[in-house]
């Protein structure tokens, strides 16, 4: 068995990371683990990790820790700025940059 295609999800709001975590896991091959900056701490350790996904609500010192971060750690790995717009904008956001 594959293993899932991990997407890290940043934002600011709760509900919006819920609602991004669960269309995100519904697709059989994506695995979405979301963050709030100031209250969750960085994952330890994320195999297979493609893409990180920046939600609504970030200040700017926040999504530039965040790309520096990425960019030290997993310099393969895109960072993509979501802009919200509905699922299927977000699947072609995703699947533009996963395949």
């Amino acid at each position: 068995m594959e293993d899932n295609t991990n997407i890290l999800v940043f934002g600011a709001n709760a509900d919006i990371l819920e609602v991004l975590h669960r269309v995100i896991n519904n697709q059989t091959q994506w695995k979405a683990q979301t963050i709030q900056p100031d209250v969750d701490a960085w994952p330890v350790g994320l195999p297979n990790l493609k893409l990180v996904l920046l939600s609504s609500g970030l200040t700017e010192a926040q999504e530039q820790h965040i790309r520096q971060t990425v960019q030290t750690q997993w310099p393969a790995v895109p960072v993509v700025q979501h802009y919200g717009g509905g699922s299927g904008l977000l699947f072609g956001e995703l699947k533009q940059y996963l395949s």
